[in-house]
């Protein structure tokens, strides 16, 4: 029997669950960027975007039908989290110097020329493209495999 190809659908629910993220991402750092830095507000807003793509991404993008049973301590299913709760969160270490650095170059690199605000919104554009192309392969190849 050929094995089914799911890469459309999941790749629907991969959209669908970047797009939550994103939004969530955005309004954090926009509210936060009020009272903080750039920098400082990216980091929270990122970081609390992540916990949201996690259990989206775990429990919905890329689960298979078997990983939806409930967990029980010492479980292979458990062991099975560990591993990828470490696994994205190095991964999200990396994407979130990614996608600090990418804000902080563009707004670096557009400030003398726009108003500071076009140029922070262009740099969260940056931010979002560089993270979202990074975390989708490194959560589909590495994370949860």
């Amino acid at each position: 029997m050929k094995p089914k190809n799911d890469f459309w659908p999941q790749m629907g629910r991969y959209m669908v669950t970047t797009a939550l993220v994103i939004v969530t991402d955005m309004g954090l750092y926009w509210a936060l960027s009020l009272w903080f830095t750039p920098a400082l507000s990216k980091g929270v807003s990122f970081c609390i975007a992540a916990v949201l793509a996690f259990a989206l991404n775990k429990y919905w993008t890329f689960s298979r039908p078997e990983n939806l049973s409930n967990e029980t301590p010492a479980s292979p299913e458990t062991t099975q989290t560990s591993q990828h709760v470490r696994r994205f969160l190095v991964l999200n270490a990396l994407s979130l110097l990614g996608n600090i650095l990418s804000n902080q170059a563009v707004i670096s690199a557009c400030t003398p020329g726009l108003r500071y605000n076009s140029a922070k919104a262009l740099g969260l554009l940056a931010a979002v493209c560089f993270s979202t192309i990074f975390n989708y392969f490194g959560q589909k190849y590495w994370v949860f495999k």
